[in-house]
This record gives structure tokens, C-alpha cells and sequence, in this order.
């Protein structure tokens, strides 16, 4: 090419791909919390919960649909309300991450640690296609529909992480680099609608980044024609927004 750049571009990997449907061997890379949140499902709004956004590298490799382009692992994502109840999404979560033994203790009441000791732990995600078509006729794009307790054989078996974890990063020390791991949607359809967003220090670190790149995190006009679960409006009738919903 003859275009004078004044300097070498840098080559850089492919483009983001969307996960295959089927089931996805990962790890939990992540739990990012998202405030106090007041969700809506139904077209009713349900009392403020504490939200999380539970981030999973997948680890299923190319011909299993995991990985982008440049060959790095494809990152999902998951949220949920922080309730609890045996319907409840966060139960479910436990049950998967934790050993019998931990879950036994968490019923109990008796669990120590918190949710940093879950990252790296190995899972089984299920990814779902939409209904939304792309010119092909395939989905036009995936989202978690569910997940499950890797066999212990498995376990033993799969890949560790491959990229830096974010960790768990609670609601007051949320950063640049914990914004930057969020889903677009997640930021502008949860975190900015929090009741603890107005006046939080995290508020303040969104609007340096906007400083520099006014269109992070926001919604884009055509977000709702758009591909992608994190295109998609905070208050459409999902059912991984029901925190009482059967997540196995």
C-alpha cells in the first residue's frame, strides 16, 4: 500500500467474534459489580438489588466456536442480582462455582472467603443463539443461557486462563480497567442507572474516559437493529434478567 501513514502501522489480531452456540468449556475471569440496580422484567420494575457482571474465558478453542480471530480466547459475560433464594440466579452461580463440600457451608451460613477465591475455577457455559437472523440465516448473535459444574475429569483437563483477570472488583474501587472489561450495555443500561452511580467515584473515572473517547459505554442509535447481546435495551423481556428464573 502506498498510503503515507508517517509510521508502520502496528498489526494488530482480528476481529471480536461471537460465540458459537452449543456448550463452552471456560473459566471465570471475572465479577465486576454494577450498584444498587432496580431491574424491570415484564414491564415491572423490581426493588434495587445489588448487581454483578460475571465475566467467563472460554476455552473451547476454534473448532469449538471459543476463540476470536487473533486467536484469543472470546469472553462472555453474564449479570445478575445479588439475591438470594433457591430460585434466586446468585444460588445457582454458587452452587456451580463452589465444591459440595464449600456449598454445604454456604447453605449453612458458615462460608468463608468471597467471590475473588472463584476466579480461574473451571465451568460449563451454555450459549444460546437469538432469534434475530444475519444475512446468512444464522444467529445474529449469542448470549449465556445457562451454566454447570464441570465433571472433576474435565476439570483436571482444562486450559488455564489465558488473559489477565480482572478479579473482583467491588462497586467503590471500580477503574478504568474494570470499565473498559464491561459489555457497552452493561455500563449505560445498569451501571449508569444505579442508585449509586450520581456522585460515586466510579462516575468520575467514566468521564475522564469520555474525555478522551465521548462514545464509551453509551448507546448507540442503532443499538436495537444492531448484532449482539450487548446492543440490546436494559429493559427487554430476557430471562436472564429474572433472578427467580431455572438457570442450570
Amino acid at each position: 500500500m502506498s498510503f503515507n501513514y508517517g509510521a508502520d502501522p502496528v498489526v494488530t489480531g482480528g476481529s471480536i467474534k461471537q460465540a458459537a452456540a452449543g456448550q463452552h468449556e471456560a473459566r471465570l475471569s471475572g465479577i465486576i459489580h454494577l450498584g444498587q440496580y432496580e431491574d424491570t422484567f415484564g414491564g415491572k420494575k423490581k426493588p434495587a438489588a445489588p448487581f454483578v457482571c460475571a465475566l467467563f474465558e472460554l476455552k473451547s478453542g476454534e473448532e469449538g466456536g471459543g476463540i476470536n480471530d487473533d486467536g484469543t480466547p472470546i469472553i462472555v459475560h453474564k449479570s445478575f442480582a445479588l439475591k438470594k433464594g433457591d430460585r434466586a440466579t446468585l444460588t445457582k452461580f454458587m452452587k456451580v462455582m463452589l465444591t459440595p463440600a464449600e456449598f454445604k457451608q454456604y447453605e449453612a451460613g458458615v462460608l468463608e472467603g468471597g467471590f475473588e477465591d472463584f476466579i480461574g475455577r473451571p465451568l460449563l457455559i451454555d450459549m444460546e443463539g437469538s432469534k434475530k437472523k444475519d444475512d446468512n440465516g444464522e444467529a445474529a448473535y449469542t448470549n449465556v443461557s445457562g451454566m454447570s459444574k464441570m465433571p472433576a475429569k474435565l476439570a483436571k483437563l482444562c486450559e488455564e486462563l489465558e488473559l489477565e483477570s480482572v478479579g473482583h472488583v467491588p462497586f467503590d474501587k471500580l477503574d478504568e480497567l474494570a470499565l473498559r472489561t464491561l459489555p457497552p450495555f452493561e455500563i449505560w443500561g445498569k451501571l449508569e442507572e444505579s442508585i449509586d452511580f450520581p456522585g460515586s467515584a466510579v462516575e468520575e473515572v467514566l468521564a475522564d474516559i469520555r474525555k478522551e473517547t465521548p462514545d464509551f459505554g453509551t448507546k448507540k442509535a442503532k443499538d436495537d437493529d444492531d448484532k449482539g447481546a450487548d446492543k440490546a435495551p436494559p429493559e427487554r423481556k430476557r430471562e436472564d434478567l429474572n433472578e427467580e428464573e431455572d438457570f442450570s
